[in-house]
């Protein structure tokens, strides 16, 4: 994993945690919808940053998955 990207992590990790321990603390309903909205964008951020690593990785898999069974033996061989 490259710096960037474990910062990111790191970065939205705290952001959920201080952001449930805010929403526990706070009385006004306006400020708990705005700290709950919040939180559930970070976590979809955080959502779609997994998704763009995993996804790539698993349809490239796949896709040199089906081609190995459906070129003949002979052409992969090279003869």
């Amino acid at each position: 994993m490259s710096n960037p990207d474990y910062i990111i992590h790191i970065t939205g990790a705290v952001l959920l945690m201080v952001l449930g321990l805010l929403w526990q603390r706070i009385d006004s309903k306006y400020l708990q919808r705005m700290v709950s909205n919040l939180f559930v964008l970070v976590l979809g951020m955080l959502l779609v940053d997994v998704f763009v690593h995993l996804l790539p990785n698993t349809l490239a898999d796949f896709i040199y998955r089906t081609h190995k069974h459906a070129v003949p033996g002979n052409f992969r061989s090279g003869q």
